[in-house]
Order: C-alpha cells, then sequence, then structure tokens
C-alpha cells in the first residue's frame, strides 16, 4: 500500500468526523507534536554535536 493511498483513506475518514471531532483531532495532533518537538532538538543538537 503506498503512502498516497494511506493518506487518502486517512483524509476520507477525518472528513468522516463531525466539526467538533475534526477540531478535536487538530488540538490532540499539534499537542502532540509540541510534546515531540523538544525531543527532536535534543536529537539533532546531539547529532551535530557528534558529526563535529
Amino acid at each position: 500500500m503506498t503512502q498516497f493511498s494511506r493518506l487518502d483513506r486517512l483524509l476520507e475518514s477525518i472528513e468522516d468526523l463531525s466539526i467538533d471531532e475534526q477540531q478535536a483531532l487538530i488540538d490532540l495532533i499539534r499537542h502532540r507534536l509540541a510534546e515531540r518537538r523538544p525531543s527532536e532538538i535534543t536529537a539533532n543538537i546531539a547529532q551535530a554535536q557528534a558529526e563535529y
């Protein structure tokens, strides 16, 4: 299965949600991304230091 078809199926599923459910999903994704960002920055710093 291609990445495009997975994404397309996911988007179709999201469109089936109510507006409130879609907004809740957006909020949840933003929250999870914000939680991951510091870890990614730390990993990038460690990689840059190792390469230096």
